[in-house]
């Protein structure tokens, strides 16, 4: 009994690790700063006019509602993830607080510092190994690299070049932000290109490269940095190399589950508050129905 109550009192200490780390005083100025710009630039850029012929009717409310189920189940579908990934070294619950944490601190933090360095850092505050940290941040990298890639020339093909620029109609007729997206899509190939080939195929030589470019006087600033992200692949890569496939799929419709709905909600907004592209939608939902027969 001693012994249990032991090691219920170790797992209480565990779930509270993250929250115990984040200090309210370093966090009250970027939510103020995020805060006072979005009340600024409500403020500048709002249509207060406009906001008066707002209709809230039903297919208004449809929307809203549907927005909120897209945020509910995008979360649950991130902290499926997490869960599946840790294999039970966290409860569905303390996934759930996990993300959340994830979430808030990478829209608080810089790009440059957010994301994989904020997750790498609340898994070692939970006391997880550094194997199965370095594992589940890399994979997720990978994941959500590999869903962009393939999702963009899927939705491309459906619906055509509308989804990379507005009346686009083909490559000729990119424009400024089509180029941007273009180039944006080409760093995203690359950059998960690489972490693929350092996780499922060759770890040592991707720590050997990384080792190589930061040789040259202008980069040995990040050696360290370097040294320490390839001993990570490479305990990642042996880590993923004996995982089952039902592991791997599961991690894969999680991130589906998530990224597809992320962008739902988006879309469920614009639709709320934008029935003409609402009514636009419906007809070329319509359209691809008749082009492919059903």
């Amino acid at each position: 009994v001693s012994q249990s109550r032991y090691t219920h009192h170790q797992d209480n200490q565990k779930e509270e690790a993250v929250l115990q780390s984040i200090q309210l005083n370093k966090i009250l100025i970027p939510i103020i700063i995020g805060v006072l710009t979005v009340a600024y630039l409500i403020w500048k850029r709002v249509d207060w006019e406009e906001l008066k012929n707002i209709s809230w009717n039903g297919p208004m409310l449809f929307w809203l509602f549907a927005a909120i189920l897209f945020l509910i189940i995008h979360h649950l579908s991130y902290s499926f993830r997490l869960y599946f990934l840790s294999e039970g070294e966290f409860n569905f619950r303390k996934c759930i607080e996990l993300i959340f944490i994830w979430e808030f601190s990478s829209a608080v933090s810089p790009t440059s510092v957010g994301g994989s360095a904020v997750a790498f850092y609340m898994l070692a505050k939970e006391k997880l190994s550094f194997a199965k940290t370095a594992t589940i941040v890399l994979y997720t990298i990978v994941l959500d690299g590999l869903f962009f890639l393939f999702s963009i020339p899927f939705l491309f093909f459906l619906f055509g070049g509308i989804i990379i620029r507005p009346g686009m109609s083909g490559f000729s007729d990119l424009g400024g932000w089509g180029n941007y997206f273009i180039f944006s899509y080409l760093f995203m190939f690359c950059y998960t290109a690489l972490f693929f080939y350092g996780l499922f195929l060759r770890p040592v030589r991707m720590k050997e490269l990384l080792l190589t470019l930061t040789r040259f006087p202008f980069t040995k600033k990040w050696r360290d940095t370097a040294e320490n992200t390839g001993n990570e692949i490479i305990m990642a890569s042996k880590e993923l190399k004996i995982k089952p496939f039902n592991w791997h799929f599961r991690a894969l419709m999680t991130t589906i589950g998530a990224w597809s709905t992320r962008f739902l909600l988006l879309l469920a907004v614009i639709l709320a508050f934008n029935p003409h592209i609402s009514r636009q939608l419906t007809d070329l939902v319509q359209l691809f129905g008749i082009v492919t027969g059903k």
